[in-house]
């Protein structure tokens, strides 16, 4: 019987992961370096051909399948991955009047990124909940937890005001994210676009 030769990634891969959405009609053409320059940076002197590409999904149950099932070929990739978690969970809760609208987020990975829909979208889309989502950044700021710790920093692509219980995030910064913060996005501290209340919670 003539076997299916892969490799196999013998080294855990770091778990920085954003969730990417794009629409689905662009070419690979357009989107593949789109998405390089997005979350790695200008291709400079390399160019795709020279980079390695991996597709892969998540393989769940593992009971009554073989090889075959996983549709490998030869020369695929398998990779080992351990998913690292957020020690205490983070909720951002919308005022009472999104309620039909959102019903907010529940962040258990240590790193995402807050902004709008584009043809990249955040992790945190902030889109539904804006009158007028031009206001706000793209990729606007950053949710890291630490030590059981969450803070937020903006995106060195940020433009938006954000505020953390009425302080201002500086650029180069991050303020510390307790329970009960409210996070507002927009202009003016008084009459904010947007604002959020926070939740934490150990898992």
């Amino acid at each position: 019987m003539k076997k299916t030769e892969f490799y196999v990634g013998t080294q855990l891969i770091q778990d920085k992961f954003i969730i990417c959405g794009i629409n689905p009609d662009l070419s690979l053409a357009s989107a593949l370096p789109e998405i390089f320059r997005q979350f790695l940076g200008e291709l400079n002197k390399e160019s795709l051909s020279e980079i390695k590409i991996l597709i892969a999904h998540q393989i769940t149950d593992l009971k009554g399948q073989t090889i075959r099932d996983l549709n490998l070929d030869s020369g695929d990739y398998l990779f080992f991955y351990r998913p690292s978690l957020a020690l205490v969970k983070l909720q951002l809760i919308p005022p009472k009047r999104f309620k039909d609208v959102h019903p907010g987020w529940v962040i258990e990975k240590p790193v995402v990124l807050i902004g709008r829909e584009d043809e990249i979208a955040p992790d945190i889309d902030l889109t539904p909940l804006l009158r007028d989502p031009l206001r706000v950044s793209r990729k606007l700021a950053w949710l890291k937890e630490d030590k059981n710790k969450w803070t937020i920093s903006l995106h060195e692509d940020g433009r938006t005001p954000v505020y953390v219980d009425q302080v201002h995030l500086e650029p180069g910064k991050s303020i510390d994210i307790n329970d009960e913060s409210i996070i507002s996005f927009g202009s003016s501290i008084q009459e904010p676009d947007l604002k959020l209340m926070v939740r934490l919670s150990s898992n």
